[in-house]
């Protein structure tokens, strides 16, 4: 996603459902979307598997992002193996076929067992707005918030993808 990729969906989160609380950025990579929702949002929750320096840097300024290192899915409480790109924190993954379409040097890829947590278990507060950028598990964290988004209708923000889509348009 580019800043550019953001701007459609927070004129139609302005229009349709206009809620300016609590924003939440799922695959922080170096914070530059959280520092945009950080101007927005009264509140706004980063949450990354591994927190690279550039992003709490980034978010330093900032009172009102709140950094959280989680692992996201599915499920809560599995051990996981999380793939940390050395050369590009915008491909950190949990899905190892996301790492075979892209090009990096395998050498700097550095595996992580990581306990797992779905947002559902997270939050129990609303939350306006929802973006997920996790390179592959987009489609397994947003299962892993049905309840959440159910409960809240928060605009959701995410990676185009058909099971994504099924998921929610049954909420």
């Amino acid at each position: 996603m580019s800043h550019s990729d953001l701007f459609v969906p927070l004129i139609i989160h302005a229009k349709y459902n206009n809620k300016w609380g609590h924003a939440v950025d799922c695959g922080i990579h170096h914070g530059s979307y959280s520092a945009l929702f950080a101007e927005l949002f009264d509140i706004v929750t980063s949450i990354d598997a591994i927190v690279h320096p550039q992003a709490m840097e980034n978010l330093s300024r900032f009172d009102n992002v709140n950094i959280v290192t989680q692992c996201l899915f599915s499920t809560t409480g599995d051990y996981m193996t999380f793939y940390e790109v050395g050369s590009d924190a915008a491909l950190n993954t949990l899905d190892v076929d996301f790492l075979k379409h892209n090009d990096h040097d395998p050498s700097s890829i550095v595996e992580h067992t990581l306990t797992t947590a779905r947002l559902d278990d997270i939050f129990d507060t609303p939350i306006d707005y929802l973006k997920t950028d996790l390179e592959g598990s987009d489609a397994d964290v947003i299962s892993g918030a049905v309840d959440l988004i159910d409960r809240y209708r928060p605009t959701v923000i995410t990676d185009p993808d058909p099971k994504i889509a099924r998921l929610l348009s049954t909420l």
